[in-house]
């Protein structure tokens, strides 16, 4: 993905049926936009603005999740400018509070910094969602672990660095 940031920026596609409606699903992990800027020019989430968003034809489609930047970033603004709805704005979920990331080596809370974003065209609604806060392996499961093996063994052993976050879509036919 040509963009600024760490690399690699990956978005991933793949169509599908879900109960006979047509669904085109991108799964991202990108990095937030360049620091210390005031707008969003050169980042993946432009990218995926301009270059992916703008060609898609698929009425029904999705792009999911680490999108590292948070509700009202310029970055996410651009994807809510080509047409996108954000799953979090329907359920109207307080950002402030809630957090898809734990920074491991500092303990601070990212924010919500995971997404779901649909086509406002396919006319879905969100009727539930939210982030997962207890998604960890078993504890008698032995995984390979980085340096951050102290820490994951008082809290657990997570399946991932974020949270999952999950939504229920209904789309229109």
């Amino acid at each position: 993905m040509g963009c600024n940031g760490w690399s690699p920026a990956s978005l991933v596609g793949a169509e599908t049926l879900v109960r006979g409606v047509p669904l085109l699903v991108y799964s991202t992990h990108i990095p937030e936009r360049p620091a210390n800027a005031k707008s969003a020019e050169g980042s993946a989430a432009a990218f995926i603005a301009e270059s992916v968003i703008s060609k898609i034809t698929a009425k029904n489609f999705i792009i999911m999740g680490d999108l590292n930047n948070l509700p009202g970033d310029a970055a996410l603004n651009l994807i809510e400018g080509k047409g996108m709805r954000s799953a979090w704005s329907d359920l109207r979920l307080n950002d402030r509070i809630l957090s898809t990331h734990l920074h491991i080596e500092t303990g601070r809370e990212s924010g919500l910094i995971d997404h779901l974003y649909f086509n406002k065209r396919s006319q879905a609604k969100t009727v539930k969602g939210g982030v997962i806060y207890n998604a960890f392996n078993p504890p008698f499961v032995d995984k390979e672990m980085s340096r951050s093996k102290t820490h994951w063994l008082q809290y657990g052993k997570p399946l991932s660095d974020h949270r999952p976050v999950w939504a229920v879509l209904r789309f229109g036919r």
